[in-house]
């Protein structure tokens, strides 16, 4: 009895994946996976938002600021960024890099 083959699919991209997965001493996966420009441009700006203004801004603002068309392009990169583990999302609307400090 085999796989169907769509599955297979998803064993070569897991395969080709897991050399970047490490565990760390907890025992959890870190991402070794690097940013795009685009996902930089967008962290580097909620840094700068949340030092000027303590809150997160929202999908429009964000939009407006990197020259993008759509809230639902900012929704895609906010999404990569919580999956790179770079960002905490709380809600709808709260987005914050993992290591913000408030100053």
């Amino acid at each position: 009895m085999g796989y169907p083959p769509f599955l297979w699919q998803y064993a070569y991209h897991f395969a080709t994946l897991s050399p970047m997965l490490s565990e760390n001493a907890q025992g959890t996966a870190d991402r070794h996976i690097e940013l795009s420009s685009r996902e930089q441009d967008v962290l580097q700006y909620l840094y700068g938002y949340w030092d000027r203004h303590y809150c997160a801004p929202t999908h429009r603002e964000i939009a407006t600021a990197m020259g993008l068309g759509s809230v639902g392009w900012v929704a895609q990169i906010l999404h990569s960024l919580k999956r790179k583990d770079r960002i905490v999302v709380k809600g709808k609307r709260t987005a914050r890099p993992k290591d913000w400090k408030k100053p």
